[in-house]
């Protein structure tokens, strides 16, 4: 059924469906516009820990996962206002002004 100049309801549906854009706008919708790798979380926002003992927890912690919480439990930032998922650490606004304002 495809053609030219044709629009094809479900095929449209499928490719949101599947790209991740339905996800991206349910998360955009719980509020939380700043996303990160954990990667690239732990890089920007390690500098952050002036502490020595939470130094040493994170360069103890075992995962990427469990270095960012260590950050943001160095922070107190809001749990409420912070999620760490599989591959990403989702925070709002407030969260990120803290963050950023330590840097």
């Amino acid at each position: 059924d495809k053609a030219p100049m044709k629009f094809v309801p479900r095929n449209c549906f499928e490719q949101l469906l599947y790209s991740g854009v339905f996800e991206a706008v349910a998360i955009r919708k719980q509020g939380f516009p700043f996303r990160l790798p954990h990667d690239e979380f732990e890089k920007r926002y390690s500098i952050n820990l002036d502490d020595s003992a939470h130094k040493s927890k994170l360069s103890s912690a075992s995962t990427l996962k469990a270095k960012c919480e260590v950050i943001l439990n160095a922070i107190k930032c809001d749990k409420a206002n912070r999620r760490i998922g599989k591959t990403r650490v989702l925070y709002r606004a407030e969260e990120h002004k803290k963050l950023e304002l330590r840097r």
